[in-house]
């Protein structure tokens, strides 16, 4: 019940243009629900401004980097606010494009993305890591500098042969 009236809360934002309490945001943090946390995702990304006072940057990282690993791990079935791993996945690696566009000031948080692909990488089965490679690292790699980055991969014995399949559907002509 709780998580019906909280999404609802949180439906009611996107279609305001208020600002948003900081307190009721951080309140929504806290939940347990994945579709909560995938609104709130949603919502943070298209109305961070609006949201009053300002959120700590890094409360906010911490916060999309669990739901992104969460999503990893437990595969959510597609609803109002969740994808599957497949499509948080291809959100994640826009998110992480984006950081890297800046990566001076956003080594930290890059790195703190990259430990967790890299922790929820071996940690699953082949299915798992099919859909990391193919959802995340397919796409970041198109940037060769990012490629060059995960490249500490060749040296894991459990990393290696995704990274060395990411690296060959990259050099693959279309």
């Amino acid at each position: 019940m709780k998580e019906t009236k909280t999404l609802e809360e949180i439906r009611k934002c996107f279609q305001s243009n208020d600002p948003l309490s900081a307190n009721k945001v951080l309140e929504w943090m806290r939940s347990d629900a994945i579709q909560v946390q995938a609104a709130l995702v949603a919502l943070i990304s298209e109305h961070e401004d609006r949201i009053d006072p300002p959120l700590e940057g890094k409360t906010v990282f911490d916060f999309c980097l669990s739901y992104y690993k969460r999503s990893f791990l437990e595969n959510p079935s597609d609803g109002e606010f969740t994808g599957n791993r497949t499509v948080e996945g291809y959100d994640l690696q826009k998110w992480f494009k984006d950081l890297w566009a800046n990566r001076i000031g956003n080594m930290e948080l890059i790195e703190e993305i990259k430990k967790m692909i890299t922790e929820t990488y071996k940690s699953g089965d082949d299915g798992f890591k099919y859909a990391i490679e193919t959802a995340v690292l397919e796409h970041l790699f198109e940037q060769t500098d990012i490629a060059n980055h995960f490249s500490d991969w060749q040296n894991d014995p459990i990393l290696r042969p995704g990274y060395e399949r990411v690296r060959e559907w990259k050099s693959s002509p279309s």
